[in-house]
């Protein structure tokens, strides 16, 4: 299962709106690799590196310039942010 918090849905939303403005059928493809990719990080939430800096048992995995922050759950994963790469990631929890 699969579930996301609001702040990760805006984040996933910003995401496609961004690459749609240069090409929408581009923003398509990537919002379907990225659906993928979480759907992949549901079924094996140990692909995910634990960030024990972090106020909660979370984890990220790398998806190309983004980084998806998430925290299992029994039966899948809720993606918690989902952020360009670059960020400082403890900062946004401080």
């Amino acid at each position: 299962m699969l579930n996301y918090s609001q702040l990760a849905e805006q984040d996933i939303g910003g995401i496609w709106l961004s690459a749609a403005r240069a090409n929408p059928r581009t923003a398509d493809r990537l919002q379907d690799a990225l659906n993928r990719s979480l759907q992949m990080l549901a079924a094996n939430p140990e692909a995910g590196r634990v960030r024990k800096e972090l106020p909660q048992e979370y984890r990220h995995f790398p998806l190309g310039h983004y980084l998806v922050l998430f925290r299992e759950q029994e039966n899948g994963i809720e993606v918690v942010r989902m952020l360009r790469a670059s960020r400082q990631i403890a900062d946004l929890f401080a």
